[in-house]
């Protein structure tokens, strides 16, 4: 099992379900820390360099990698980048937009990124490398924990119900990764997803007939019983008088 602990450089939004999340191929150690941002950005844009996000971010203790959270923007754009010494920092810079007008809560976000992590150092040798960092990463968009996500606006697409898609899991064999955590990584990912309100909302969105033939007959059924319940209360209050 790979542990993590997570940390927070600067405010982070609250993130709701990593306290309540449950995994047999990872686990996350004592609660969020939270440290100060000490220096500007060094780079074009606001944007803060590997080189600083490094020296900013708390070392890593017995923990197997640390991941950073925070709200700057990264080097070169990216949402996620490994600093060194297995540890590696995401932020949620233009992701909380993205996620929130997919009604995408962001701590899947959190948990598609621990995931995939999770397999990348089994993959790396129980190591976080700091080279060949798009090794491991696909151009297609297919829902993929390894989805390269170029443009931050396909994240959507792996932050619910996402999958290790088939050219994936076969590599992921080859580089002999357990059958067993393959499995148990395929079967938990299924959990991140929406807050059921909006997975309803969506269902609706794309059956609207469906949809409404549903509810009708639900009306139709809800009425019907409503008047069995009213005709068994009224025979008991105001039974028949006995036949003369």
């Amino acid at each position: 099992m790979v542990s993590f602990r997570i940390v927070a450089l600067g405010d982070i939004p609250t993130l709701t379900k990593l306290t309540s999340w449950k995994s047999k191929v990872f686990r996350i150690d004592g609660d969020i820390q939270h440290f100060q941002i000490s220096a500007d950005s060094d780079l074009e844009d606001w944007m803060y360099s590997d080189k600083l996000i490094s020296r900013l971010a708390p070392s890593r203790g017995p923990e197997d990698i640390l991941l950073v959270l925070t709200n700057v923007p990264l080097e070169s754009n990216w949402y996620v980048r490994r600093i060194g010494d297995n540890r590696a920092v995401m932020t949620f810079h233009e992701m909380r937009e993205i996620l929130n007008d997919s009604n995408i809560p962001l701590s899947n976000l959190v948990l598609r990124v621990l995931y995939a992590y999770t397999l990348v150092f089994k993959r790396q040798g129980n190591q976080l490398q700091t080279t060949n960092e798009f090794s491991y990463a696909h151009d297609a968009t297919k829902g993929c924990l390894f989805d390269m996500t170029g443009w931050k606006g396909d994240i959507k697409y792996s932050c619910h119900r996402p999958i290790i898609c088939t050219s994936c899991s076969q590599r992921l064999r080859e580089e002999k990764i357990s059958e067993e955590t393959i499995h148990g990584v395929s079967t938990e990912i299924g959990g991140i997803r929406k807050d059921l309100y909006f997975r309803m909302s969506d269902w609706v969105r794309e059956q609207p007939v469906l949809a409404i033939a549903i509810s009708s007959l639900a009306a139709i059924l809800l009425g019907a019983l409503g008047s069995l319940v009213a005709s068994w209360i009224w025979s008991i209050w105001y039974p028949c008088p006995p036949a003369s």
